[in-house]
């Protein structure tokens, strides 16, 4: 049996497929109805679906009876419970890529996911999910500093740094303090559990300026949509 396996997030769209070979990345685009019309018409016989970007993207799957949502409403599955007092409030995301990591790490674990928020989820040795935090993406921050005020600009994501620790211009200087603050954040989070899995679409370019060992996994939601209920 093959399953196609989708992460839908706020701003791409990644897929893979699991079967009796494993797990095997396929490809990452926009976010758009087109790209998944393309992505789930292929022979397969289960499609699995994490979805946080609304339902609206959802047109071409209601009538794919090949189709399965990932919910995070269960209280536990797959040795871990989930800690919010509304089971269902915690994202589909989150859920599946604390499943991969636990089932990766066998133990005490700390998922964070940099995307267009930065989320960290901890669990502890005996599988209890002990809560969560959500912070502000790198491009989330910076849009808000265009937006919020009259004379910042607009900087496009794919920036690149000059060496300089401190900005001579005002571009450098909203993404390197951005960065810098994005990163104080994760770093706040790595002495605090065994094991650190960093995922989401920012996870590289933050990486490179923390100062701990951490297990760089950008495929994190797809691995937990391979792992049966």
């Amino acid at each position: 049996m093959t399953s196609l396996l989708v992460d839908i997030g706020n701003t791409n769209i990644k897929w893979g497929v699991s079967d009796q070979s494993g797990f095997r990345f396929l490809g990452r685009e926009s976010l758009s109805e087109q790209c998944l019309r393309k992505i789930i018409q292929q022979d397969y016989d289960i499609i699995r679906i994490s979805n946080v970007a609304g339902p609206e993207i959802e047109g071409c799957l209601r009538d794919d009876d090949r189709v399965e949502f990932a919910l995070s409403e269960k209280k536990s599955a797959s040795g871990l419970v989930n800690g919010y007092a509304s089971p269902e409030q915690l994202g589909a995301d989150r859920w599946l890529a604390m499943k991969a990591a636990w089932a990766q790490s066998v133990g005490k674990c700390c998922v964070i996911s940099c995307g267009t928020a930065i989320t960290v989820d901890r669990v502890d040795a005996a599988g209890q999910h002990l809560g969560g935090l959500i912070f502000p993406g790198l491009q989330m921050m910076r849009n808000a500093l265009a937006s919020e005020t009259e004379k910042l600009p607009h900087v496009a994501h794919d920036h690149i740094l000059s060496d300089a620790f401190l900005a001579n211009n005002t571009v450098d200087a909203i993404v390197q303090g951005t960065l810098l603050g994005v990163t104080a954040f994760v770093e706040m989070q790595l002495n605090k559990t065994q094991a650190v899995f960093l995922t989401g679409g920012d996870a590289e370019r933050v990486a490179q300026y923390l100062s701990s060992d951490i297990t760089i996994d950008p495929h994190l939601v797809l691995k937990g949509l391979s792992i049966n209920q």
